[in-house]
């Protein structure tokens, strides 16, 4: 197994693009950001998609990033809606790069994004989220461990509520979409058994049967659980009764550093400690 320092330090790891499509991120976008330019990574660039901001996030991004027009052609003809308006480079930044396109939705900007990837392999995520330093060296790792590029393990995961979800995948994604609805036989237990008659993925017998009992216990109880919960969010919607009592609200505040550390204060690589102010 492949150590992580040595995939940050002593290089050698592929290149890296991240790809962060931003719609009204204007609250959150620059602690992301920052986040993104401090992971430990050997070779990699930002990517962030401005999906037609109508609030100030692309204003944000030019003030905090230093950011000036800058030429960058693509690499692909993926077919896009939003017309691309500029590309900005930052100056104290070099590796972090802003597209600005017309509002065309989040898989528009993403297609927009690929068509300026310049590396072998890409990464997909949330303007607003947050990744640990070595998020990356961890997702690159298993591409220089793989094996002749074959599956070396496949397997069921140890939650019950992650075994539901296979289960309901399998249903919703093999048995509905092969007819099954049209007898009015969609049954998780057929769904399963069709797929191991089909690919025969589980290589323990175990497996199987362990699969077989969580299906029962999703049709006999979580299935009609899951359809009363969406039957009274639907009932409330049409009545517009909407609550905190029925739904409960999420604020969402700006990140702000709580702490600083002794050694001075670093926008990017500091050791400043954020905190997330939510209510529920």
């Amino acid at each position: 197994m492949i150590a992580f320092h040595a995939i940050i330090f002593l290089g050698g790891a592929p290149p890296v693009s991240l790809l962060a499509p931003a719609s009204n991120e204007e609250a959150t976008c620059i602690q992301s950001v920052r986040s993104l330019l401090a992971l430990e990574y050997a070779d990699y660039e930002v990517l962030v998609i401005n999906d037609g901001s109508k609030d100030g996030t692309l204003a944000e991004l030019l003030r905090a990033f230093d950011l000036v027009a800058a030429p960058r052609s693509p690499t692909a003809e993926i077919a896009t809606k939003g017309r691309v308006r500029r590309v900005y480079r930052s100056r104290s930044q070099p590796t972090l790069w802003v597209i600005d396109k017309e509002n065309g939705g989040k898989a528009d900007a993403l297609n927009v994004g690929l068509n300026y990837v310049r590396t072998p392999l890409f990464c997909v995520m949330d303007a607003d989220s947050l990744l640990e330093r070595d998020a990356l060296a961890r997702i690159v790792r298993p591409f220089l461990e793989v094996r002749a590029g074959m599956v070396t393990k496949v397997g069921l995961p140890r939650s019950l509520l992650a075994r539901i979800r296979v289960v309901e995948y399998l249903r919703s994604f093999l048995a509905g979409r092969v007819g099954w609805d049209a007898l009015g036989a969609t049954l998780s237990l057929t769904a399963i058994g069709l797929e191991e008659l089909a690919f025969r993925r589980y290589p323990r017998t175990r497996q199987l049967v362990d699969l077989m009992v969580v299906a029962v216990i999703e049709a006999v109880g979580y299935h009609h659980l899951s359809t009363w919960w969406r039957l009274r969010g639907l009932w409330a919607a049409l009545r517009r009764t909407l609550s905190v009592a029925v739904w409960g609200w999420n604020t969402r505040s700006v990140l702000r550093p709580t702490t600083r550390a002794s050694t001075g204060y670093c926008p990017v690589g500091g050791r400043t400690k954020w905190t997330m102010m939510d209510t529920l």
